[in-house]
């Protein structure tokens, strides 16, 4: 596949040049553990758990010193008992928020599927995050011998440390996770990308 996009670009220009965007999210990675779940190929009960999540509050530069915040996203969990992935919607209010930084506390219901069992349940967490944020307006530029970029980065950037409890039900199996982990804001994104024929 890619040696006929590269062929095609060949044909018609010196390069490919294709415009990319992307929009405001926060990324979510952690462990934590599992209790109540099946045993699968071992007892350990450590389990990973990931969220990429849209956050569109991120763009409104008069709003980084908001008392709440939505996300919209995907979570996945692997480890303890069968691995699962499925949808979460999060309400997050901000009790204390300084210039640079705040604690926020969240409720986040989710929808899980276990491809291993077929199975599907609800789930809900409570988090409480710390974070560090800035609000990011400037451009950006790269390259490599495969091509280049230039482009826009816009919203609210930042890093912070989590603590989580949640609760899930999968088919009649309860199960509690407990889990800690680092989440990142990462702002919208706009530009054009240059990429080179080989």
């Amino acid at each position: 596949m890619r040696r006929g996009i590269s062929a095609i670009c060949l044909l018609a220009l010196p390069a490919c040049v294709a415009p990319f965007g992307t929009p405001p999210v926060a990324v979510s990675v952690g462990g934590g553990v599992r209790l109540g779940a099946p045993k699968i190929k071992s007892t350990d009960p450590a389990m990973v758990h990931v969220d990429v999540g849209l956050k569109p509050l991120q763009l409104i530069r008069e709003w980084q010193k908001r008392r709440a915040d939505i996300n919209l996203g995907y979570t996945f969990e692997a480890g303890a008992g069968p691995s699962r992935h499925g949808a979460f919607a999060e309400g997050t209010v901000f009790p204390v928020v300084d210039r640079s930084g705040r604690i926020g506390i969240s409720a986040q219901p989710r929808l899980w599927y276990e491809p291993g069992t077929d199975k599907m349940g609800l789930g809900m967490a409570a988090r409480i995050t710390g974070e560090l944020t800035t609000f990011v307006d400037k451009p950006f530029s790269g390259s490599s011998s495969s091509g280049a970029g230039a482009g826009i980065a816009y919203g609210e950037a930042g890093a912070g440390l989590y603590l989580e409890g949640a609760y899930a039900k999968i088919g009649e199996r309860p199960n509690v996770t407990i889990g800690l982990g680092l989440t990142v804001r990462i702002p919208a994104t706009a530009g054009v990308g240059i990429g080179f024929p080989r």
